[in-house]
């Protein structure tokens, strides 16, 4: 799909009618390491919006099968964290989110501004991102209910790689999150307003 279609549907996306309550879809999220994990995703569409515009996203999931222990795993999520990358590797399954919608007010304003969860035998458990320290880590999954519009005209919608990465352009914009910039997460409310940093990935870091 070319930049065009990608703009093309972007625009027919903010003609939908308020009518679509939730979304569904699935999409085939690329590891570091090449290896291909397919999430199924679930999108409700609840939740607050002005007067004829319609519902901004409210809970969603999404659900996958581990690639090396074959175990069905799930993360019910809320609207007030924005998914960025699905990390599994022999240290961890983990998933890395972006808080926002007075999330990041409340957890005092995170710098850089990531949150990450880990897997374990309990569920899903909240680390520090100080433990991907060192790592660099590119957004592979959609994240924003703009992303998740295009897919209302179809139910059940299938994205490939190449499709999901071209959905999935919004923080880092393609570039990969350098997390050897990080040195210690700071939570302080002077870290409110823009800009952010992403710790995005340098232009001469990637050739």
């Amino acid at each position: 799909m070319k930049a065009a279609a990608v703009v093309a549907l972007l625009s027919a996306s903010i003609l939908l009618t308020a009518c679509t309550k939730k979304v569904n879809w699935t999409e085939d999220v690329q590891l570091a390491d090449g290896r291909v994990v397919t999430l199924t995703r679930h999108q409700e569409l609840g939740g607050p919006h002005e007067i004829g515009q319609p519902p901004s996203e409210s809970t969603g999931w999404l659900e996958f099968r581990h690639p090396e222990t074959g175990k069905t795993i799930r993360w019910d999520y809320a609207r007030e964290l924005s998914p960025v990358a699905l990390i599994i590797d022999e240290y961890a399954t983990q998933i890395l989110v972006i808080p926002k919608y007075g999330e990041h007010f409340r957890r005092k304003c995170p710098s850089s501004p990531y949150l990450l969860y880990r897997y374990g035998e309990h569920g899903w458990a909240e680390r520090s991102i100080e433990g991907l320290r060192g790592r660099k880590v590119k957004r592979n999954m959609l994240s924003t209910p703009f992303e998740a519009k295009i897919l209302m005209e179809k139910n059940n919608v299938h994205l490939g790689v190449e499709q999901t990465m071209q959905f999935a352009t919004g923080y880092t914009y393609g570039h990969r999150i350098d997390f050897g910039k990080l040195t210690t997460q700071k939570f302080e409310m002077r870290n409110c307003s823009p800009p952010f940093d992403y710790l995005t990935e340098d232009e001469e870091a990637k050739r």
